[in-house]
C-alpha cells in the first residue's frame, strides 16, 4: 500500500493538486501494476471541483527510483481530455530490511 500528495502543471497550463492511496502487485521484479484511488482538482476539470478516480498505474523501480506512469480516460464532462501522466518516485529515506 502507499499514500502519496503532490502538485503539478496541467497541459494547458493550469495548477493540479492530488491525493491518493493504493496498492500494487509485482509483476516481476522491478514491474509492478495497480490502481490507486485519488482525489484532485484543477480548474482544467470541472472548475477546479474536487473529482474522485480510480486510477491505474504502472511502476518499474531501478534501485532507489521508481518510474511511474498513470492513466485516467476521458469520462464525459467529469474528464474531458485523456490523461496519460508520468513521475518519478526517488525513495532517501528507506531503510534496507533483510528478507527472511
Amino acid at each position: 500500500m502507499f499514500l502519496e500528495a503532490g502538485t503539478f502543471k496541467d497541459s494547458i497550463r493550469n495548477q493540479a493538486k492530488y491525493v491518493s492511496a493504493g496498492f500494487l502487485f509485482k509483476v516481476i521484479q522491478q514491474l509492478r501494476i495497480g490502481i490507486n484511488a485519488a482525489v484532485y482538482s484543477s480548474k482544467t476539470n470541472q472548475n477546479g471541483d474536487i473529482i474522485f478516480a480510480p486510477i491505474p498505474m504502472v511502476s518499474y523501480t531501478l534501485g532507489p527510483v521508481t518510474a511511474n506512469s498513470v492513466y485516467m480516460p476521458k469520462y464525459g464532462d467529469l474528464n474531458p481530455f485523456h490523461i496519460l501522466g508520468f513521475y518519478a518516485t526517488v525513495r532517501i529515506f528507506e531503510k534496507n530490511v533483510a528478507k527472511k
